[in-house]
């Protein structure tokens, strides 16, 4: 499960994660949701153990957001979907240090001018020429069983998050450490 495109040109020049998934509940839900789309039957995709599928996939995000208490961080190609927006902003207001990643062309958006004057701190990733385009979509956040982390194919867009097949899987520090603590490892990479 991950946040690229599999095609060389974009393998090559973004920044992306992949993440492979052995859960037997996981890998069925997955290839039962995929025979379905496939056979042009696209009806509501097989939930499994720890996916999140879209269309549908914005009520989980606002909550994952709303339940934020002392960490939030998330990179996206885009962040256009107000009421996901409207949920960042109420954790900067709860004071949620809130710590956002988007490509360098990602900046003309009233969504995002209104995240950042809530105290969301905006990153903008260099441009495409001078490293690799800011394409991974992953949110990280505080919760009851250690940080969480929601990683796939969906940007905080209202079409990503209501409209297209989109998939990310869930994941928290008890059930899948590594994979935290190498997404906090990103972060920091970025940042500095």
């Amino acid at each position: 499960i991950g946040t690229g495109n599999a095609q060389a040109k974009f393998i090559a020049t973004s920044r992306d994660f992949w993440v492979i998934d052995t859960d037997p509940g996981d890998v069925a839900a997955v290839a039962a949701t995929f025979d379905q789309d496939f056979t042009g039957h696209r009806s509501q995709a097989v939930p499994g153990p720890h996916l999140v599928w879209s269309p549908g996939a914005r009520q989980t995000v606002i909550a994952r957001i709303d339940a934020a208490r002392s960490k939030l961080m998330a990179t996206s190609e885009e962040l256009t979907d107000r009421q996901t927006a409207k949920a960042l902003e109420r954790a900067a207001a709860r004071g949620v240090p809130c710590r956002i990643i988007l490509p360098s062309g990602a900046n003309n958006t009233q969504t995002i001018a209104a995240v950042a004057r809530a105290g969301c701190q905006i990153h903008h990733s260099a441009p495409q020429t001078d490293a690799l385009y800011m394409h991974s979509k992953v949110l990280v956040t505080d919760g009851p069983s250690g940080d969480a982390v929601l990683v796939g194919s969906m940007n905080l867009s209202t079409k990503s998050l209501t409209e297209d097949r989109e998939l990310a899987l869930s994941v928290d520090s008890r059930t899948a450490g590594p994979i935290v603590a190498a997404h906090h490892q990103h972060a920091r990479a970025v940042k500095g």
